[in-house]
């Protein structure tokens, strides 16, 4: 009989390593917002937040009219990339190559843990860990733990960890007249409200939605834009962060004075456990081999 230590998806159990479709199946979501498993170095034009019925629309152009053509197209927005973190050396060479070489989804908790080697052009390389996990209860969290272990290069690093404006390609024309206009970027405003707060405010321009998102550092003492890391020990060195992505339409959903506890990341992952815990005992799908 299978125990919850089965429920695990590896890179082994995929046929398929391409970016894309990894970045789709362990992705992590919850209902209310969603993070594709994109590469947190290199990033994904196509990667990033998508929020449940956030969306922009604009009208469709036609060559000609015609009976029951629709009028407007719906699109959802791609908002911030959670996952990307910037890496350099002290001395300026930044980490912008990665190679993933181990993925582990446990499905018993709902925990994604990752594995990559960085390199910068000069050739220095470190590894790093990525552990991630959205809260099931708490739906307006995710969080996710960076660690970070010398290769062959031993020195320090700094660490640099905002929510950015996503750069958004031009539309191209196409054969399909609804993809032949897009709907204009969303209004981003971004304000740093301390060193270790960050919030980020979108709108759309014509369907009139808003959400506020907040970015939040739980390692301390930490500074968003310069995190120091000092490799030199040979030992893993951990960065916490964890952000809030708030309702549609609530421009303040947290009270900004008061900072993401140190212990936010642990209470998302026992509360993920408990959620996923509490599906499989009482689901009759089996995961993994077949029940004896």
């Amino acid at each position: 009989m299978l125990t919850l230590q089965d429920y695990h998806l590896t890179l082994h159990d995929v046929a398929n390593h391409q970016p894309a479709y990894l970045e789709t199946i362990f992705s992590l979501a919850n209902g209310h917002f969603g993070v594709r498993a994109n590469d947190p170095i290199t990033g994904n034009p196509i990667a990033g937040t998508l929020i449940n019925g956030f969306y922009e629309t604009a009208p469709i152009t036609y060559g000609e009219a015609g009976v029951g053509y629709a009028k407007a197209h719906q699109t959802i927005l791609n908002l911030p990339d959670f996952r990307h973190i910037n890496v350099a050396t002290t001395t300026g060479h930044s980490f912008t190559s990665s190679e993933r070489t181990k993925v582990d989804l446990d499905l018993a908790t709902g925990e994604l843990t990752e594995h990559y080697t960085l390199q910068t052009r000069q050739g220095e390389t470190i590894a790093m860990s990525v552990q991630s996990v959205i809260g099931q209860t708490q739906t307006a969290f995710w969080a996710v733990n960076y660690g970070f272990l010398a290769g062959n290069y031993a020195g320090g690093l700094v660490v640099n960890k905002t929510i950015a404006v996503p750069a958004e390609a031009e539309s191209l024309p196409s054969a399909d007249p609804r993809k032949t206009r897009l709907a204009g970027l969303p209004i981003c405003e971004t304000t740093f409200m301390a060193k270790d707060l960050q919030q980020y405010h979108v709108k759309t321009r014509q369907t009139k939605q808003s959400v506020t998102i907040y970015l939040g550092m739980l390692t301390t003492p930490g500074s968003l834009l310069r995190q120091p890391v000092d490799l030199s020990d040979h030992t893993t060195h951990h960065l916490s962060y964890e952000v809030y992505v708030g309702e549609m339409g609530q421009q303040n959903t947290i009270d900004p004075a008061l900072p993401f506890p140190a212990t936010a990341l642990t209470a998302l992952l026992a509360d993920s456990r408990d959620f996923w815990q509490d599906v499989w005992q009482r689901s009759e799908v089996t995961v993994g081999a077949t029940m004896s």
